[in-house]
């Protein structure tokens, strides 16, 4: 690329930012090394700016949406009809997108995605939906993409720099980026790597739009909506009551509150009543918050100073793994019936993984912080590494599960390694309209992993669907547990009314001359219900 195209790096980015800044200089201090931490920022920059200047590839959906409905007939749809249509739609975006994903492998698809900010795609630009479109890429590329890596992505030592980025890195304004993969560890990069592919992996990012939005609409029609198709640039829609819109988003907040909830309806207290039990787990930043509020707390414990208005990819938050854990307890028999392995071992894996995460930002003043919170996976790396942290770090997950250090050193850890591990059998569980189940431990090659950290929260979500014991009233004394300010004003055991009939009632208290009445019925349910 001519220094003259390079100099388009100085305009501003339509939906990327790279550590807080909205537009990268073509130039940087050399004491910026610290700052700019991969050698790919400004390339994508240039490649985005291109990208941008292309609208019959920037604006609008992707051009499968207009190939499947302009030939249908405008008009109303029943939820039989409408059904039909939308799960042939999902079908055909399914093999698209399978077609795509699966010549290039999953480091490569996992190299790009995790270097570009997590912005919007289509029309809706919600935060919800920006994760849940992310969800569904990602859940493809673990479903489709090849294991072994592929001719776009290579080991920096085994390729000469010209072979980098189709070559780009010898214009001279990437000086700092040569010094950089010089003088750097062997690392992961990009060769046949052009404004072409980036261009399609954007594309394949609109696919994934499609998918949530199609899933998405089969969830408002089943729920009354009336689905429409038009001569216009939606070509399919959804009509739905003020009531029922209101309802839906009322269900998408309804657990923002101060307590969590996993598929099988079993509550727990995120915030817990003393400062042990936490790890810190990743969720993608589609909020675009800056961490200008944390700045002063990094600042003094890893004695390192970020730049103002510093947007990473994600947040890492507390998440009460020791409340979770306890929680689930009564379910603890069935799910080692189940997976063959025993409940504890597989959370003392992410306990253990998520502590060696955080004893990284402390041993490296905070520097490898800001790899964790733009990146979110790290890798590849061998399993038996991976076991030897795991069982070196069991005295940390004692202290923070509350489990005997005794007991963990009984678990067999390659077995939960191998539950959180991606392979076929987990690939054909992968439902792109759900977005998932996720794996955390991604093979590259024969013997070595990613470790993703990203999807841990929606795992933990759904740990035990398809886990079941006769006895659920566990979850009415869970829910009692967090919601009680004192005991219930009725009895948890069975209440008995005037005519004889016997009711029991899972939490009760009073409010002035009110009586509230708290109930657990959920059982069971998929895993993609009311998504």
């Amino acid at each position: 690329m001519t220094k003259k195209k390079a100099k388009k790096s100085k305009t501003k980015t339509k939906s990327m930012k790279f550590l807080g800044w909205d537009s990268v200089p073509s130039e940087l201090p050399r004491n910026s090394r610290l700052i700019m931490v991969d050698y790919s920022q400004r390339i994508f920059v240039l490649f985005h700016n291109e990208y941008c200047n292309r609208p019959d590839y920037f604006r609008g959906p992707h051009p499968i949406r207009n190939r499947y409905w302009q030939f249908m007939r405008e008009g109303n749809y029943d939820l039989y009809q409408a059904r039909a249509f939308l799960e042939q739609y999902l079908s055909v975006l399914e093999r698209e997108l399978s077609e795509i994903i699966q010549k290039h492998s999953l480091a490569y698809w996992l190299h790009i995605y995790r270097r570009l900010f997590p912005g919007p795609v289509g029309q809706d630009k919600q935060p919800a939906t920006i994760g849940l479109t992310r969800a569904v890429l990602e859940a493809a590329i673990q479903k489709y993409a090849k294991f072994d890596l592929c001719g776009g992505i290579a080991l920096s030592k085994d390729v000469r720099i010209e072979d980098i980025f189709c070559g780009l890195l010898m214009a001279p304004e990437f000086e700092m980026e040569r010094e950089l993969i010089m003088d750097g560890p062997n690392q992961l990069v990009l060769t046949n790597f052009s404004t072409t592919e980036f261009i399609e992996f954007y594309q394949v990012e609109k696919l994934a739009y499609e998918v949530w939005r199609t899933a998405a609409m089969l969830r408002s029609i089943g729920k009354g909506a009336k689905f429409v198709i038009e001569n216009s640039s939606t070509r399919f829609d959804d009509e739905r009551s003020e009531e029922l819109n209101s309802l839906l988003i009322s269900h998408d907040e309804r657990l923002s509150g101060a307590f969590s909830v996993s598929a099988i309806g079993t509550v727990f207290e995120k915030i817990g009543r003393d400062k042990t039990g936490y790890i810190f787990v990743p969720t993608y930043n589609v909020g675009s918050m800056n961490i200008d509020p944390l700045r002063e707390g990094i600042r003094k414990i890893y004695g390192m100073n970020l730049p103002e208005g510093f947007v990473p990819n994600f947040i890492w938050i507390p998440y009460n793994l020791k409340n979770f854990q306890r929680a689930h307890l009564p379910l603890a028999d069935a799910f080692h019936k189940k997976y063959g392995v025993e409940f504890d071992a597989v959370l003392s894996v992410i306990v253990g993984m998520c502590h060696h995460v955080f004893y990284r930002w402390i041993s490296s003043q905070g520097l490898r912080m800001i790899y964790y919170w733009q990146r979110g996976y790290e890798g590849p790396e061998k399993r038996e590494t991976i076991s030897e942290l795991i069982k070196s770090n069991l005295p940390a997950v004692a202290r923070i599960s509350d489990i005997p250090l005794e007991k963990l050193q009984n678990f067999n850890y390659d077995a939960a390694i191998d539950f959180w591990t991606l392979d076929t059998a987990c690939r054909n569980k992968i439902d792109l309209s759900y977005s998932g189940p996720h794996s955390i431990f991604l093979p590259v090659g024969e013997n070595r992993v990613f470790i993703d950290y990203a999807w841990i929260m929606r795992r933990l979500y759904d740990l035990f669907h398809g886990v079941k014991i006769d006895d659920q009233n566990f979850k009415g004394e869970a829910l009692e547990c967090i919601m009680r300010e004192s005991p219930s004003v009725l009895p948890i055991g069975p209440c008995v009314s005037l005519s004889g009939i016997e009711r029991q009632i899972d939490y009760a208290y009073a409010k002035g001359e009110f009586l509230i009445i708290a109930e657990c019925k959920a059982v069971a349910r998929s895993i993609g219900y009311g998504l």
